[in-house]
């Protein structure tokens, strides 16, 4: 599908039109559901708009470790079905997109790892789950990792680029008719007898705005209680919130072209080596937290992080890190381990208002295919959901990426387009130091609104 302008002049002129429509959906939230129940409604032919308080993929859906996954981990809590379904997706994804992307991961065996007949089983039925007839093998160290090492078993999963799928999904949103407003935050929310009226603030102008809306989805991923209180519905059952932390080193001390999933030795949990090209994110952290907005990087999750992984590999400076990253879990759970919480969806309906809470990046399709069906049937349309959402953008190669940022991803600021677009601040030696810079020179001489 042809791209269409998606910036921030046709943002400007959505804002100016929306009291003159009544959508048939208005979707809060910009992260990976509110993306793909957009783009699945939109395909449907069903009016949405979306709107998001900050920037598309700004919380959640941009700091998670990047991982399209079947769980493999959780088999052993026994959530074989949850499993089965999170491979079906990843095989999707893998096949008909073009940011999931193969990746082999090594799982290490250690002196406080797992054992290695729990290594051969769990990947025995990870890999017949998956539709794959292969025996896991046990490789021993010959010196590709430090002798504390004793072996690894291999086994193929996926990775993406996380903040990009969510773009991929906003702007198929945008060219099959969806409104998608970034940095326009939902202020209220008033039933009446065609449905509902909310009124919405423009951050970037502080001009306020209505849109009117036969139905409301809820997707803001952990301020979902906070959106529940505003609009007055649903119980807020057992929503967790636990934060996962990454670090950002250099490559070149990790020089291993697959990934490693390896034991803390302080307290066995999970946790991830993953190559990103000129970097490697080394993760993650699991602690609940109270708020949305507890975001900050602690120098105690750093020490756990840098610790744990100088136990196996040798002592890592705090020098090295490039940078860091974090970002907030909502979990649907009264576990009091953040690890043994589950990352199940679950979706409910109270009053006309659907709320998503939890959920993975992987399984974002079978989420907004359930609540695609839930508006479908309030509304009285019968429409095949298979397949959906489909993510028919594709961004074509150009010679200046900004601009294009610009004009066709509806890139307003220096840090959407360094962060989220780009993702040059996290994939990159310098931080995003040079794609900054060329940014702030696009942006300085008007960017979009130059255009034509």
């Amino acid at each position: 599908m042809e791209s269409l302008e998606f910036s921030r002049r046709t943002r400007s002129g959505d804002l100016n039109d929306l009291g003159d429509r009544t959508f048939d959906v208005l979707v809060i939230g910009g992260g990976i559901n509110g993306s793909g129940v957009a783009n699945a409604l939109a395909q449907i032919g069903i009016s949405t708009v979306l709107v998001e308080a900050s920037d598309f993929a700004s919380g959640t859906s941009s700091a998670s470790s990047k991982l399209i996954h079947g769980g493999l981990r959780y088999l052993q809590q026994g959530r074989i079905r949850e499993v089965r379904n999170l491979i079906k997706e990843r095989d999707y994804l893998r096949r008909n997109t073009q940011i999931v992307k193969d990746i082999e991961f090594h799982i290490l065996i250690t002196p406080k790892s797992w054992r290695k007949w729990e290594i051969r089983l769990g990947l025995v039925i990870y890999n017949l789950l998956g539709h794959r007839i292969t025996f896991p093998v046990f490789h021993r160290n010959r010196g590709e990792y430090p002798s504390i090492v004793k072996g690894y078993f291999s086994y193929l999963d996926a990775m993406t680029d996380d903040a990009r799928l969510v773009i991929s999904n906003i702007c198929s949103a945008h060219n099959h008719g969806a409104v998608c407003l970034n940095y326009v935050r939902l202020t209220a929310v008033e039933r009446n007898q065609r449905g509902f009226t909310a009124k919405i603030s423009d951050s970037l102008t502080g001009k306020e705005y209505v849109v009117h809306a036969r139905m409301v989805v809820n997707c803001t991923g952990p301020w979902a209680a906070e959106v529940m209180k505003l609009t007055g519905t649903g119980n807020r059952p057992g929503i967790r919130l636990s934060k996962g932390i990454h670090l950002v080193l250099p490559a070149g001390m990790f020089p291993f072209k697959n990934a490693i999933a390896f034991r803390s030795p302080l307290d066995g949990r999970q946790l991830f080596i993953i190559p990103r090209g000129e970097v490697v994110h080394v993760g993650t952290t699991d602690n609940f937290v109270d708020s949305p907005e507890d975001r900050d990087v602690s120098q105690e999750e750093v020490t756990y992080l840098i610790e744990s992984t100088s136990a196996i590999f040798g002592k890592i400076d705090r020098s090295s890190i490039i940078t860091t990253f974090s970002g907030i879990r909502p979990l649907v759970s009264e576990s009091s381990d953040p690890g043994k919480a589950t990352r199940e969806f679950s979706v409910l309906q109270d009053n006309g208002i659907i709320h998503v809470l939890g959920g993975k990046l992987t399984d974002y399709r079978i989420a907004s295919r359930k609540v695609a069906g839930m508006v479908a049937r309030n509304l009285g349309i019968s429409k095949d959901l298979e397949g959906l959402p489909v993510i028919d953008y594709g961004r074509p190669a150009t010679d200046d990426p900004v601009q294009y940022d610009l004009d066709h991803e509806c890139a307003i600021t220096v840090d959407d387009i360094v962060r989220r677009r780009e993702g040059s601040s996290i994939y990159s030696l310098d931080a995003g130091a040079s794609m900054k810079k060329e940014a702030e020179i696009h942006l300085a001489r008007g960017g979009a609104e130059n255009k034509g």
